[in-house]
């Protein structure tokens, strides 16, 4: 209530001069002064106005975004400080000032670091699926994978041969590998796929410790998720096979066969959620589905 009552007295007051104000919000009241090193300026204002004058300050400076200002019996004491930035400290000291920050210029700053975000994580993960999702998604994904470095495409359906030979020869030769499906079923988006710990190279199934599924958007609209082996030493933890793409688990949890129906048999090798009654739809929206694209990524 306190800071509404300042910001319709503030714009009523200045809004004959100008009426392009600035709109600030308080964040914090019986905080410290400001670091010096986030001051841009002191002021001493009036008393029983420091409110209004430090607002009209603060929009006078390009550079502000932001004013700390306390009430003082003393006349000449500072009462007045302007800054550029715009986080909340982390600080439970106490004291006398009451922050505020400008709306905008916080929700600029908080688009850019969103942005910037984006970028970054798109540049660790070279994915079209992943492109136009929530940034969420692709920090789930890193938080699951643990690993520093970039994942670059070995192999991506749309862009690549669609065969199994041709996913063989470009992925055999690296170690680990996060592949990606996605799938459009009954006009619903679906994004899954596996992590596996070793090469697909081999033309046999194999040992993976560490192997996982996950699901990104499911059919029962469950939050990302990521399914550990059952049994770290499974021998059935992906295969290899020739014919094959990436395929995890001995039911198969999630198979991938180029040139024909994949399918998913989730739950024999992989631990699927509890929370859902049929596991077998739950990655794909059905037990046999025809992939939009695939993405085979590694580590750079």
């Amino acid at each position: 209530m306190f800071t509404l009552i300042l910001l319709l007295s503030i714009t009523v007051s200045i809004c004959a001069n100008d009426c392009s104000s600035k709109y600030y919000e308080e964040l914090r009241r019986d905080g410290p002064s400001l670091p010096p090193e986030k001051i841009i300026s002191r002021h001493n204002v009036e008393e029983n106005a420091e409110g209004i004058q430090c607002y009209s300050l603060c929009t006078a400076e390009p550079m502000c975004v932001g004013f700390n200002y306390r009430k003082t019996a003393n006349k000449k004491a500072e009462n007045c400080q302007l800054t550029n930035v715009t986080k909340r400290r982390n600080t439970t000291e106490k004291g006398v000032w009451i922050f505020l920050r400008d709306v905008e210029a916080t929700k600029k700053e908080q688009e850019r670091k969103r942005k910037n975000d984006s970028r970054n994580l798109a540049h660790i993960f070279e994915s079209e699926i992943l492109k136009d999702q929530p940034l969420e998604f692709t920090k789930q994904l890193k938080k699951w994978l643990n690993e520093t470095g970039n994942w670059n495409i070995c192999w991506r359906s749309t862009r690549d041969r669609y065969t199994s030979a041709e996913f063989h020869s470009r992925c055999d030769g690296t170690n680990s590998t996060l592949t990606i499906v996605k799938v459009i079923k009954n006009n619903k988006t679906h994004i899954f796929g596996g992590y596996a710990t070793r090469s697909w190279a081999g033309d046999s199934s194999f040992h993976a410790p560490g192997s996982f599924l996950f699901s990104l958007r499911n059919g029962d609209d469950l939050p990302p998720f990521k399914a550990p082996l059952k049994n770290k030493n499974d021998q059935y933890a992906i295969h290899c096979y020739a014919d094959y793409g990436p395929t995890f688990g001995g039911g198969y949890d999630l198979e991938i066969r180029i040139g024909k129906q994949s399918s998913s048999y989730f739950d024999y090798s992989y631990q699927a959620p509890n929370t859902t009654a049929n596991k077998r739809n739950l990655l794909a929206g059905s037990e046999k589905f025809a992939p939009e694209e695939i993405e085979v990524l590694y580590l750079m």
